[in-house]
């Protein structure tokens, strides 16, 4: 499951996420997902979920800009999953500096990935919020994601992609399914 917490500078400062945190940490904490993909997160919500998420794992860091703009993509990864690492890069031309950005963007954006293993299985899951400006920043982000994609995944690793990538369906996002061999969850055609 993907669910963007819809944070806001100014909402966040006048009080809403009092009014949403409970019934969205209660529409969570189902035991029904495995795997919840968190976009748009502050520091506040995350130790929220922390405290009141008990059969999950929140992992992810900060995408290190400053104060409220240092938005978390924690993925909320069910406790019977065992979490062998994680790490959260930038989506910038240094993915490895956290705070970098690139040219043009108002804020840093970030990709959250873990490894894990469940009755035999092997995961690397990735969680990541693609910044909502023109298509060709859109396509950057993409190229980069798939760079970090084939730096993180193992042999045998089934993958799950997670995230807002504040697009429809579109040539760029079908092509990055396609030349990654993954499935579209949301596809009414399944070609696999």
């Amino acid at each position: 499951m993907s669910f963007n917490l819809r944070h806001s500078i100014i909402q966040s400062l006048t009080g809403y996420w009092i009014f949403r945190y409970k019934k969205i940490v209660r529409y969570l904490n189902t035991d029904i997902y495995d795997v919840i993909g968190t976009q748009e997160v502050t520091w506040f919500n995350k130790r929220y979920l922390i405290k009141h998420m008990s059969n999950y794992n929140v992992v992810g860091d900060g995408r290190g800009s400053f104060l409220f703009s240092n938005e978390y993509n924690v993925i909320l990864l069910h406790k019977k999953y065992s979490i062998t690492k994680y790490k959260t890069y930038s989506l910038s031309d240094n993915i490895e500096v956290l705070g970098t950005k690139i040219s043009g963007y108002k804020f840093p954006r970030i990709c959250t990935i873990i490894h894990c293993n469940f009755e035999n299985n092997k995961y690397l899951i990735i969680n990541t919020h693609i910044d909502n400006s023109s298509s060709d920043n859109k396509k950057k982000m993409l190229d980069i994601l798939e760079e970090i994609l084939h730096r993180e995944k193992e042999e045998d690793e089934l993958v799950i992609i997670t995230g807002d990538f504040n697009m429809s369906m579109n040539k760029k996002i079908e092509k990055f399914i396609s030349d990654n061999k993954l499935k579209n969850i949301f596809s009414n055609n399944d070609k696999s």
